[in-house]
């Protein structure tokens, strides 16, 4: 075993929380979405969902702890330890540097979803959030309003490009939490 992490795992709904404490995989596997597909994600993303030291997922729960990272040898043993589960070593391109990337990447490769036209989807509404939480900041609300609009009109034509886009079947092993 890697590394032995306490964590509470965010109940999907209300307040509820469960303290456990496990491998670094049990970490990862319990982060609501970290994992679409079996694909070994790069260091630099899992360790920018580590560094957070929480990951909220609203309706499907969440998971927290103390932030930390992992170095290079620590990294290497949580690859064989994925590997030996059956997840893929496969390199991403270089554009993939951030969860939400890798995310998106995957769904490419496990379902045939376009990634560079779905992050540039992706990249829009990010903007567009901005833009209204700075309107709400400001106090400003119906700006932040219009923008939440257009937000959600963003959200319905990324979900239109995702089932047009979709393979009937997915084209990798997808990733499914084990029943404890």
């Amino acid at each position: 075993m890697i590394r032995r992490v306490k964590f509470q795992v965010l109940e999907p709904v209300g307040p509820k929380r469960s303290f456990t404490e496990g491998s670094l995989v049990d970490l990862l596997f319990d982060i609501p979405y970290f994992f679409l597909a079996k694909i070994v994600p790069p260091i630099e993303v899992v360790n920018e969902v580590l560094e957070k030291g929480k990951v909220e997922a609203g309706m499907s729960g969440g998971c927290k702890w103390k932030p930390f990272q992992l170095d290079l040898p620590l990294y290497a043993k949580l690859v064989t330890e994925l590997k030996q589960l059956g997840f893929l070593e496969i390199r991403p391109p270089d554009w993939v540097t951030t969860h939400s990337d890798w995310h998106t990447w995957c769904a490419e490769l496990a379902w045939g979803i376009p990634a560079l036209s779905s992050r540039q989807q992706l990249a829009e509404i990010d903007e567009l959030n901005a833009q209204r939480e700075a309107a709400i900041k400001l106090g400003n609300d119906e700006l932040a309003e219009l923008l939440l609009l257009q937000v959600n009109e963003l959200h319905a034509r990324h979900s239109r490009f995702i089932a047009e886009n979709s393979a009937p079947e997915a084209k990798l092993p997808q990733f499914r939490r084990a029943a404890t």
